[in-house]
């Protein structure tokens, strides 16, 4: 697993949700972070992964995160089948955690995942004006050891993209570790 897609392949994943957001207009704005502890975060401010039970006791969010090719039977349309390969459950499964927070309907939801599995129901929290949605993960040391997630081969992935889907959305990067904040989109 030291290719450096690999490990790198957990953040386009993680993007995949923003980037549906985005191409049917409901997100205006993403933002992937790189943390200083090793994780990584894509934010957007579209309307969120649904938190209501929708399928067997489960929310949308934890079949999106817990079952394999979820996403692909959700998110029907060509574009996102092309960017994502298994979804955002593989991301999960592989890190050592993930959290996932989202605010609906005026409020905001929280659940924390630890190697793929759900710590404990979803939570709600406290009430929020603005509608994001936001997925943080770190990778798991144990089957990615020292490999670390790079803001680089994500500038490079995006340079491949039919980014022209997305024109009307901002897109930052934001890296902790160096202090460096790069726009990528709109592109210039």
């Amino acid at each position: 697993l030291a290719d450096p897609a690999t490990i790198n392949s957990l953040l386009t994943e993680s993007l995949c949700i923003a980037f549906d957001n985005a191409v049917s207009g409901c997100a205006t704005n993403i933002a992937v972070s790189f943390h200083a502890d090793g994780s990584a975060s894509v934010r957007d401010n579209g309307p969120g992964l649904n938190v209501e039970i929708v399928h067997d006791g489960l929310t949308a969010i934890e079949i999106l995160l817990t079952k394999i090719y979820a996403c692909r039977e959700v998110k029907r349309n060509q574009i996102h089948q092309s960017l994502c390969r298994f979804g955002i459950v593989c991301t999960n499964a592989l890190s050592e955690w993930l959290t996932v927070e989202v605010v609906q309907d005026g409020w905001l939801w929280k659940q924390r995942y630890v190697r793929g599995y759900a710590e404990a129901p979803i939570e709600k929290l406290s009430q929020q004006a603005q509608t994001w949605q936001q997925i943080r993960f770190l990778p798991d040391r144990d089957i990615f050891g020292d490999a670390m997630l790079a803001p680089d081969y994500l500038v490079k992935w995006f340079q491949r993209l039919p980014l022209s889907l997305l024109e009307a959305t901002s897109l930052t990067l934001i890296d902790e570790r160096s202090g460096t904040t790069k726009s990528l989109l709109p592109s210039t």
